[in-house]
């Protein structure tokens, strides 16, 4: 059995020994959900480009401007 101790979402005690290990079985073992950079890329990307589906509509947004942030 484990339990969660951080609020960072990714350490964990492992009972009954208590260890403390880092959990990467989850979906945010970066934090990356907690990162407000990542979401306000993801929003900007949004504006400029849409969420149409991989053949845009607006050929102006490609990849390469897309990592230019």
């Amino acid at each position: 059995m484990a339990r969660e101790i951080g609020a960072d979402g990714k350490t964990l005690v492992l009972e009954p020994d208590g260890q403390q290990v880092l959990s990467f079985a989850t979906c945010s073992y970066l934090a990356m959900d907690r990162d407000w950079r990542l979401a306000e890329g993801a929003i900007e990307a949004i504006r400029r480009c849409g969420v149409a589906v991989s053949a845009s509509l607006d050929p102006t947004c490609s990849e390469s401007s897309l990592m230019a942030w």
